[in-house]
């Protein structure tokens, strides 16, 4: 939970000085780096219109195994 905290808060900085999709990958990669977030990319980032209309999701999976086969998955979806 706190990885996508951390995700969701670099993807909100980055979307507030951004205003095409490109700036926001690149500050958002910039952002992730320093937080040492490896899960989510820019590249991963679902981003919708430009400027202040300017819409961010993303989603990822977490797993978890415990024993043997089997294994705890947490999907994660922010916008």
């Amino acid at each position: 939970v706190i990885e996508y905290w951390a995700i969701e808060k670099a993807v909100k900085a980055a979307s507030a000085g951004s205003t095409t999709p490109s700036e926001m990958r690149a500050a958002y990669d910039k952002l992730a780096s320093v937080a040492y977030i490896d899960t989510v990319q820019g590249k991963d980032l679902l981003i919708e219109g430009s400027g202040d209309a300017m819409k961010v999701r993303f989603a990822y999976e977490k797993r978890i195994p415990l024993s043997g086969p089997a294994s705890l998955v947490i999907a994660y979806c922010g916008h």
